[in-house]
């Protein structure tokens, strides 16, 4: 279903060329969470749709210049379940010619975790 703006609907709905039907339907927003589709009938069940994610924030504090701090209650987190994010790197990784599997992604995780929880922040 393709969303449309009010100044659409009248074009689509009588366009000869792309008319809407139950297998090629149009839909607009009338208000916050409140849809309309067309065509108004011959529809049975349920929409669900899925909102806007939350703008991740990196809040932070500079000391003395030249030290970054990460502040964790200021910041917003990217909406990811866990199960999505070795995935989601492995994906990235492989689009600048990094190849590696999970586990190794998760091996280097790992041990950069353990090597930060040292007081030793690097790369």
């Amino acid at each position: 279903m393709k969303l449309i703006n009010e100044d659409e609907r009248a074009n689509r709905l009588n366009s000869q060329i792309d008319p809407v039907t139950i297998t090629n339907p149009i839909g607009e927003q009338t208000a916050p969470r409140y849809f309309r589709i067309y065509p108004a009938s011959g529809y049975d069940g349920t929409v669900t749709y899925l909102r806007r994610p939350i703008a991740p924030v990196f809040a932070y504090s500079v000391i003395s210049g030249r030290v970054i701090v990460y502040d964790e209650a200021a910041s917003t987190q990217l909406e990811w379940r866990d199960t999505e994010v070795i995935p989601l790197l492995l994906k990235g990784l492989s689009s600048i010619g990094i190849n590696l599997t999970a586990q190794e992604v998760s091996q280097f995780a790992e041990l950069k975790t353990q090597s930060n929880f040292q007081n030793v922040n690097r790369l």
